[in-house]
């Protein structure tokens, strides 16, 4: 299976893009890991036109999804690995929020790293880590100990 983590606009950071790549190279060994980056939000509707495609599952990162601690999020992690899909992907949503998610026919998970509201790259490398974690969990690494 491969992960993608989408978001909208490139990170601007050199310091937090160089910590993100040390944990996409230390996932990598394990997990197929990329990264895609959408220019524009034109609405979820749009958004899952371009992203919902069969045998993707999507998780959308947002301040009121379900929290996990770490060991809850790995297993959330493998329960997706273990689901059967291709692709499973994180959201970063755009500076502007989501918008309305209520009325979405679309199969999307919802789930908050935080309740506070991350700065972009800040979520991006917080996400990150935090698969690696998950991947360190499932493979028995001393990461997270």
């Amino acid at each position: 299976m491969k992960i993608i983590i989408s978001l909208f606009g490139e990170p601007k950071d050199e310091n937090i893009l160089s910590l993100v790549e040390e944990y996409r190279k230390r996932t990598s060994r394990y997990q197929d890991l990329e990264f895609k980056y959408f220019k524009k939000y034109e609405g979820l509707d749009k958004f899952s036109e371009e992203v919902c495609l069969p045998n993707r599952k999507i998780v959308i990162l947002i301040e009121l999804g379900k929290e996990y601690d770490t060991s809850e999020f790995a297993k959330y992690y493998e329960k997706k690995l273990e689901s059967g899909v291709k692709e499973l992907w994180f959201c970063i949503g755009p500076a502007e929020g989501w918008g309305d998610l209520t009325n979405t026919n679309v199969n999307i998970d919802f789930v908050s790293l935080s309740r506070l509201t991350l700065q972009h790259d800040l979520a991006f490398l917080v996400l990150t880590e935090q698969i690696y974690r998950a991947v360190s969990i499932k493979n028995n690494l001393p990461y997270h100990k």
